[in-house]
């Protein structure tokens, strides 16, 4: 299991981030305890930095996300909340 890329305690949403399975073979589940803070959007990007897909609108504390249609490798899972981003890192397979 991939560790967390980044961790930032003073982000409130941070410490309850989850995201599972990882690796995944396309869908991840990512969920979090949306009564701390806002999540504004969730941004997958690979590794040239480029974004591969955006949520927006998101104000619920479960999402799935079908990745299925994108490459294998490594991605990050960036989460903007209302105090500040969170990243994490996958594997897809």
């Amino acid at each position: 299991e991939w560790s967390a890329l980044t961790y930032t305690p003073s982000i409130p949403g941070a410490n309850s981030l989850n995201i599972s399975p990882n690796p995944s073979a396309g869908m991840i589940y990512l969920s979090f305890d949306n009564t701390k803070d806002k999540l504004k959007d969730i941004i997958i990007i690979n590794t040239l930095g480029e974004e591969v897909t955006t949520i927006t609108g998101v104000d619920k504390g479960y999402y799935a996300i079908d990745l299925s249609n994108i490459s294998e490798g490594i991605y990050f899972v960036r989460c903007n909340f209302a105090s500040g981003s969170v990243t994490r890192k996958i594997l897809l397979q």
